[in-house]
């Protein structure tokens, strides 16, 4: 067995296509003919930005009059002005920054239509308080280095909400405190939990998402939860697809591998 087993990329791809992903690489291919447009001031349905100070400036300029922008995708760093100017476009359905500079994220609580909300990268960010306000979302994304939180958002008023990404980036974990802020989510049909480092490893918050379909860890992950944890969630997850829990439960081989005991 290797990484593939864990990786699970048949499932992955249809995760993909699920709808459930909020980072615009999870949009799904058909809205990338969309999001085209080589002048900040040209908007339409869609945008990737990725530009130098003065494009940002004019892309800021033209915000507030962008009122047929559905999907952008801010692929540099977005400062506190973009950030803000960007989330005041009423008609804003998905919205991914990649990382930020902002020191306060009040304003996604005008994103009153937004559906999907990913933000990365964002050191001087203290709180999500805000986003927990997002009641239209159906899929959230908070992923990368955030040193100055350590508390998961209390997500429970989130109703809608079928879709979460709570993880680090490549090889630079997130820490949070524990999985407890999760487990009002009885809707979640996905949760990725990528690179993360929790200071209670308690996994029984889980055991309460019922609708969860996918379910996906990283290698660290399972090497810190036992084989009776793994048993604990194969037996209340039922409607899991991915065989990655199944296998931490009853795959000796599987379970030797990656050091579950």
């Amino acid at each position: 067995m290797n990484l593939d087993d864990i990786n699970e990329l048949p499932i992955r791809r249809e995760a993909l296509e699920s709808g459930l992903l909020a980072f615009a690489s999870g949009w799904g291919r058909a809205f990338f003919d969309k999001l085209r447009s080589p002048d900040p001031t040209q908007i339409s349905d869609g945008l990737i930005f990725f530009g130098d100070t003065a494009a940002k400036k004019a892309l800021i300029k033209a915000l507030p009059s962008a009122a047929g922008l559905r999907h952008l995708w801010v692929r540099n760093l977005a400062n506190q002005a973009l950030f803000d100017a960007a989330c005041h476009v009423p008609t804003l359905l998905r919205i991914d920054f990649e990382a930020t500079s902002i020191s306060n994220c009040d304003a996604v609580e005008a994103l009153a239509s937004c559906t999907h909300f990913s933000i990365g990268n964002s050191r001087r960010l203290s709180s999500f308080a805000p986003v927990t306000r997002m009641k239209s979302l159906t899929s959230l994304s908070i992923r990368s280095k955030f040193a100055s939180i350590t508390r998961i958002p209390d997500l429970g008023a989130l109703t809608s909400l079928r879709g979460l990404t709570l993880s680090g980036r490549d090889y630079h974990s997130q820490n949070y405190e524990s999985l407890e802020p999760l487990a009002e989510l009885k809707d979640l049909q996905l949760l990725d939990l990528f690179a993360l480092n929790l200071a209670n490893d308690d996994a029984r918050p889980l055991t309460r998402l019922t609708a969860l379909e996918y379910l996906f860890l990283d290698k660290t992950r399972l090497s810190r939860w036992s084989v009776a944890t793994f048993r604990m969630l194969y037996e209340k997850l039922p409607r899991l697809r991915n065989k990655l829990i199944e296998r931490a439960a009853t795959d000796r081989e599987f379970q030797t591998k990656y050091r579950i005991r």
